[in-house]
């Protein structure tokens, strides 16, 4: 039911309007005090809404999960929204380190109201049997008995990221520990939901057979007169972690499948002076390092030295001018751990070194407007986009100005990018082995 990890990542934009019949997300203005209104209207389909809160395990206190255990205990009391469980199977919720996402399908034939109203009701606090209240930390136990307990891989990624922000919010895990899961209580759920479950943090994304007009009554009716209390300004994203670091760390699992190497860092990046187009850069930037063109990290890994049979990538900025990136990869046959994690390294110095070929920069943007351009008609493209905007506090995108972003990104700005990861202080470096 519950997809976990820190940051969405998603790649489109929030409209499409470089297609002429693609979908078009529209902001409305509803009176309500919400912190935002989006509408994708199309010809066919339930309606149906995405309830975005702007606020997630980063912004709790106490034993990790507690913003895990509210999203539970909140589900079950906004899907009783007609007297009765109406989304069953089709409705879903999910949390990450910065937001709490709660998804809401109405019934084809039927009136759409009760999606609306289950919205609503995801600003009350749970009102829900004690004892279920209580039980229901069980169910959050199975879940991290298989999702977490068997995962070497879940687990090494957490002890990397705790190493690499000691003590940090972001660093707090959305499942937990069993003994953070046993700790948790229904006072800390309700307490976490007061603080920040208000009409200021919500965002509301509707898609499906509804005109905008309509979506704009139904949300004034249900939402106007709610006060809209504070908003979440996520201090967090500005907390330095302090000090250099560079340390290593062996996970010796029975459940490891494959030994691997993980190497995460948090390097300091000005960016651009804008956070949204600071985004644009380190996507193109990602992309470019796991393509295989020329001075990657997959040509110089992979397909020239052959240390690594595979390996995944990202760098993203959850914190403010402060990148983190997080590499995993499988060494070839016949090299060692030391010897690959050194050799990411020396190819990463070796990229920032000599720099990204100004058309490598430019292909590798258009291929990424070419997807944007391909997948202009799929609203749930778009709405996760909507999403991945709002979990980095931006103000979503139109597709034209995500595009325009994308075209204009220039070589020193991905060179910059690099050279930022590549000089990274802080630097964490996982062995993965098979315990026997």
């Amino acid at each position: 039911m519950h997809r976990i990890g820190f940051c969405i990542l998603a790649f489109i934009c929030s409209t499409a309007s470089a297609a002429a019949d693609g979908v078009k997300p529209i902001r409305l203005e509803t009176g309500a005090a919400l912190r935002a209104v989006w509408v994708i209207s199309e010809t066919a389909g339930p309606v149906s809404i995405h309830a975005v809160m702007i606020a997630g395990e980063a912004d709790a206190s106490g034993p990790e999960g507690v913003a895990h255990y509210l999203e539970h205990l909140i589900y079950a009391h906004a899907n009783e929204a007609a007297g009765s469980p109406v989304h069953g199977d089709t409705g879903n919720a999910w949390v990450t380190g910065a937001v709490t996402l709660y998804f809401f399908r109405g019934d084809p034939d039927g009136d759409p109201g009760d999606v609306f109203d289950a919205a609503r009701r995801l600003l009350d606090p749970p009102a829900l049997d004690p004892g279920f209240m209580r039980t229901e930390r069980d169910i959050i136990l199975r879940e991290y008995e298989t999702r977490a307990a068997e995962s070497s891989d879940h687990r090494a990624r957490a002890a990397a990221r705790r190493a690499l922000l000691p003590s940090h919010p972001a660093a707090r895990r959305v499942l937990g520990s069993r003994a953070d899961i046993q700790a948790l209580t229904p006072d800390a759920a309700v307490a976490f939901h007061r603080t920040f479950y208000t009409p200021a943090n919500m965002v509301l994304l509707v898609t499906g057979d509804i005109h905008p007009h309509e979506v704009a009554l139904r949300v004034k009716r249900r939402f106007d007169g709610v006060p809209a209390g504070s908003a979440n300004a996520q201090a967090w994203r500005d907390a330095a972690p302090g000090g250099d670091l560079d340390q290593k760390i062996v996970h010796r699992d029975r459940y490891v499948a494959h030994e691997s190497v993980l190497v995460s860092a948090l390097a300091d990046w000005p960016g651009t002076g804008n956070p949204a187009r600071d985004r644009t850069v380190a996507e193109v930037a990602e992309r470019f390092l796991s393509s295989p063109l020329p001075g990657s990290l997959a040509k110089r890994l992979r397909f020239d030295d052959f240390i690594f049979s595979r390996f995944s990538f990202s760098a993203s900025m959850v914190l403010n001018r402060r990148v983190e990136m997080h590499f995993a990869g499988r060494p070839d046959i016949g090299v060692s751990r030391d010897r690959a994690a050194s050799a990411f390294w020396e190819a990463l110095t070796a990229t920032a070194h000599t720099g990204v070929r100004e058309e490598d920069v430019q292909r590798t943007a258009a291929r990424m407007i070419g997807e944007v351009e391909r997948r202009a008609r799929d609203s749930s493209f778009a709405v996760h986009r909507l999403i991945a905007d709002l979990a980095h506090v931006l103000e979503p995108r139109a597709a034209d100005a995500y595009i325009d972003d994308l075209r204009s990104v220039t070589k020193v700005e991905v060179d910059g990018f690099i050279t930022a990861l590549a000089g990274a202080r802080r630097r964490v470096t996982t062995h993965l082995e098979k315990q026997e």
